[in-house]
């Protein structure tokens, strides 16, 4: 599509109508209100990034938590990525994709329910391809173009990774809980790191553990353990910038 207001609230709709079947997408050159983690808007030049939204629908979504479902579908981003550029490519808890220390993407999935059956996911995707100008965001943000110095053809990318992530989740299907955590958090970024957090305009350092099956950040602050849930803390790249 040429412009849309999000290509989530599309889906949704087309899910909605009837007119939805597993592993389904749509894709804009632009998004006139294109949805970011605790409702931040994103943008993009137009033409120049994927954003996409791919409607899943496997027979496992209800033996799986939201949050395992969302680690795997980053895990499946990063590794597309990570194929086409050779470089390293790590996940920030909890969705996003991070290149040279720089935001390239980010995963926003919203769930549809059926009475207490989890019926569809959509799952928004933004990954920056070919933009190399970022205004205000140029220390914050990165794109595959800028990592490797490659132009991209968008819609044969965006196709390629749709596939991938429909490929990845039937592969690990079967996996276990364990097996699921483990798949994150060796690709999570600063892991075993100390880094520089703010909550409530208070910064500090804390060294990263891992997850939780809830999605819970680990970390550690003066030799003891703490949890964090998603939008408890922002992480920061230094005393001034958060991604």
């Amino acid at each position: 599509m040429d412009t849309v207001e999000s290509t989530n609230n599309h889906a949704i709709q087309q899910i909605r109508n009837g007119n939805a079947s597993h592993g389904d997408a749509w894709m804009a050159m632009v998004q006139t209100q294109g949805k970011g983690q605790r409702n931040r808007h994103w943008e993009s030049l137009p033409g120049e990034n994927i954003l996409m939204s791919v409607v899943v629908r496997p027979g496992f979504l209800d033996r799986m938590s939201p949050f395992l479902f969302q680690a795997l579908v980053a895990i499946a981003c990063r590794d597309f990525l990570a194929k086409h550029i050779e470089i390293d490519v790590y996940v920030k808890w909890p969705n996003d994709i991070i290149i040279n220390d720089r935001k390239a993407g980010g995963v926003l999935i919203e769930n549809i329910y059926r009475g207490n059956s989890w019926d569809w996911a959509v799952v928004g995707l933004g990954i920056n391809v070919n933009q190399v100008e970022f205004g205000g965001l140029s220390e914050k943000a990165t794109s595959m173009k800028l990592a490797l110095g490659k132009q991209y053809e968008v819609n044969e990318l965006a196709d390629g990774l749709r596939s991938f992530i429909i490929s990845f989740l039937n592969k690990n299907e079967s996996c276990s809980l364990e097996e699921r955590l483990n798949l994150y958090q060796n690709v999570m970024y600063r892991l075993g790191s100390k880094v520089l957090f703010d909550q409530d305009g208070k910064k500090f350092h804390a060294i990263v553990l891992g997850v939780n099956q809830e999605g819970e950040l680990r970390v550690e602050i003066d030799q003891k353990e703490q949890r964090w849930r998603h939008g408890m803390v922002n992480w920061l790249l230094n005393d001034a910038q958060n991604i």
